[in-house]
């Protein structure tokens, strides 16, 4: 797909390869075609063509990464370029629109938990301005804290936009791969809803994207004061939302697997990443130790997505996962397969529950929480293409 000579006994890897790269892109197109959809339909009644429009310019930015021949100096001016105007929009957007304006109330689920806070009242029964409880763990709230003292909730995502940036210009890809992955990223529709929205669900996938990076990148057999460091932060990104069990799971039991880890430090790795966890709880238990056992995040978490027992059956989907994952690259790959899979399960059990309108068009179930797999896998696709460029200049050093 991206070029390059392949050995006859490479063939079936490429193959595979290929496929996984397909559905990542197709998967990616899907997510943005639900919400172009869903809120275009709110505006005309042609969102149907409008979809489908949008579907051949995605298909076609696609294509057009390897067709079109540009300077590497002009793609890198155009991506700098695009950035900026995307950065300097979507200040203009912040203050043109009122978040209090909008059906979504991530922005104010944050601003009435620290409200709540700082008037030393239990945070978790504070409810947002559209009478919502607050359902995500504690240090997802202390992660937009400094976004809620700087009075705009919106900066996480284009923060996290920046963040999955730096994370592009570190790979040895060609710049018109860069350039596409920018174009592609602040084209989408999710990425778009969330800023407009000042959600947050892009920023914490990022959040936890970077963690299985560093573990990635970590001689988990020689360095092992960074693999118990990255156990610690584990920890603590796991207290934002628990879905995030999914990438971690799969991550960890691959490395176990492929021998990158001993089962000792293992073990060692989940008790320090078990014991942060519990600990970003203790606040809340000693303080408010009744309200505590009266309504927590596990509580709404359980109540509101899916029944207990269908999110344990996607926790096993992770473990299964985990023994189709043969590189690094393949982690990313799974973490976003299975968590599209579970936010599909989620949304077919509001279907079943409430009928398609209801779940699609009212909202009974959210598709922002599709948006939790987007970054691993575009991050897979650039992966590929960043090991197949380092191959390419081997062969051509041959």
């Amino acid at each position: 797909m991206f070029g390059g000579v392949i050995p006859d006994n490479s063939i079936t890897m490429q193959i595979k390869k290929d496929i996984k790269i397909i559905i990542s892109i197709s998967l990616l197109i899907a997510i943005n075609l639900l919400f172009i959809n869903k809120y275009l339909g709110r505006v005309t009644e042609y969102a149907g063509i409008g979809t489908f429009i949008m579907l051949i310019i995605y298909i076609f930015i696609w294509i057009a990464k390897d067709k079109v021949r540009l300077s590497d100096r002009l793609c890198n001016q155009l991506n700098k370029w695009a950035v900026l105007v995307f950065f300097l929009l979507s200040i203009i957007m912040f203050k043109a629109i009122a978040p209090e304006s909008l059906i979504v109330d991530r922005w104010s689920g944050i601003s009435s938990f620290w409200e709540a806070s700082f008037n030393h009242e239990y945070p978790y029964f504070a409810i947002s301005h559209l009478g919502n409880l607050s359902g995500p763990m504690p240090v997802y709230f202390i992660l937009a804290l400094p976004f809620y003292l700087l009075g705009e909730i919106g900066y996480m995502s284009l923060f996290a936009l920046f963040i999955f940036i730096f994370f592009i210009e570190k790979m040895k890809i060609p710049a018109t791969v860069k350039l596409w992955s920018s174009l592609f990223l602040m084209g989408s529709a999710y990425l778009l809803w969330e800023i407009v929205c000042r959600s947050t669900i892009f920023f914490n996938s990022i959040i936890i994207l970077g963690c299985i990076v560093w573990f990635n990148s970590i001689n988990k057999q020689e360095n092992i004061k960074s693999l118990y460091f990255w156990a610690f932060a584990i920890g603590l990104s796991l207290s934002t939302r628990s879905v995030f069990a999914i990438p971690v799971i799969i991550s960890s039991l691959a490395a176990l697997r492929r021998k990158e880890v001993s089962i000792k430090n293992m073990i060692i790795v989940v008790l320090i990443a078990g014991i942060t966890f519990i600990i970003t709880f203790l606040p809340l238990l000693i303080i408010f130790p009744e309200n505590f056992f009266r309504f927590n995040p596990f509580i709404l978490q359980s109540s509101y997505l899916m029944p207990f027992h269908f999110s344990v059956c996607f926790l096993i989907l992770a473990i299964g996962a985990s023994f189709l994952c043969k590189s690094g690259n393949d982690d990313y790959f799974y973490s976003g397969l299975v968590l599209f899979l579970t936010i599909l399960g989620y949304f077919i059990y509001h279907i079943i529950e409430s009928g398609f309108t209801s779940a699609y068009y009212s909202s009974i179930s959210d598709i922002s929480y599709f948006i939790l797999c987007a970054p691993f896998l575009q991050y897979y696709i650039l992966r590929e293409i960043h090991k197949e460029q380092i191959l390419m200049e081997q062969d051509q050093n041959i």
